[in-house]
């Protein structure tokens, strides 16, 4: 046992009160708090913007090419998508031209009537990826319903993140809670 400079007796192994725990559990809550909140902001990603043709389109011509515009620059090495036929086969494979290219194509094409679909994957510079599927239809014959105008559709349905870019900040927050928890407890019972 010691005596402190008060006079008092402090017990070895007595668990910590008052001003000392207080603050102690304060940097805590704090600390946390900062890791949480530096966590959001970092995750950005090359959301798909539009496509052109836009998901779910009939269209009554077939498309030449295929269009997909993101909502920040692209990594060129790692984005593409790829154009599926009605039968299964892929019908080719489209890129960004260059990094930081917020779009990617895929042109000279022959499309015949069917249902396609695009797989797409965007990495951003910062190498943050996302996936999604789009898919159109090009009709038999013209329809009043069918439309060839270019679309803008929204992908954020179809969208779907990276299980590291979600679980990995939690994952980081949750090991920083437990080390500090052992600490504070290995702490107050040698105190």
């Amino acid at each position: 046992m010691s005596i402190p400079a008060e006079g008092r007796r402090v017990e070895r192994g007595a668990p910590l009160r008052g001003p000392v725990a207080s603050r102690r559990v304060a940097a805590l809550a704090v600390a946390v708090l900062l890791l949480m909140l530096s966590a959001g902001p970092v995750a950005a990603h090359a959301e798909l913007v539009s496509s052109d043709p836009a998901d779910g389109a009939v269209l009554a011509t077939p498309p030449a090419t295929v269009t997909l515009s993101f909502s920040e620059g692209l990594n060129a090495s790692e984005s593409h998508f790829e154009l599926v036929g009605p039968d299964g086969s892929e019908v080719g494979t489209g890129t960004a031209a260059k990094d930081g290219d917020d779009v990617m194509s895929l042109g000279g094409l022959a499309l015949g009537a069917g249902s396609y679909t695009i797989k797409w994957t965007s990495v951003s510079l910062d190498t943050d990826i996302l996936r999604g599927t789009l898919t159109f239809t090009v009709s038999d014959a013209p329809s009043p319903a069918a439309s060839s105008l270019p679309g803008t559709a929204n992908a954020g349905t179809t969208s779907t993140t990276s299980d590291g870019d979600i679980a990995l900040p939690i994952i980081i927050a949750l090991v920083l809670v437990a080390v500090v928890g052992i600490y504070v407890i290995r702490r107050s019972r040698t105190a």
